[in-house]
């Protein structure tokens, strides 16, 4: 993926399946077709730098400008 801001979801943190928090970015694709969400796929973010810890107890926000 680019540095483009894209349309979909944006997703840090949260735990994996054995209970580790996690500190990964991850972007959730939409696919539409007629503008219906037809499938969706996840897709990594290339992080530079060090990232955040890792957390839970998120909270989504909507960014109309996107």
């Amino acid at each position: 993926m680019s540095d483009a801001i894209l349309e979909g979801i944006y997703f840090f943190g949260g735990r994996d399946s054995k209970g580790v928090l996690q500190n990964k970015l991850k972007y959730l694709k939409p696919f539409m077709s007629e503008g219906k969400i037809m499938n969706v796929e996840w897709q990594k973010v290339k992080q530079a730098g060090v990232p955040p810890c890792g957390r839970v107890g998120h909270t989504i926000n909507y960014l109309p400008v996107n």
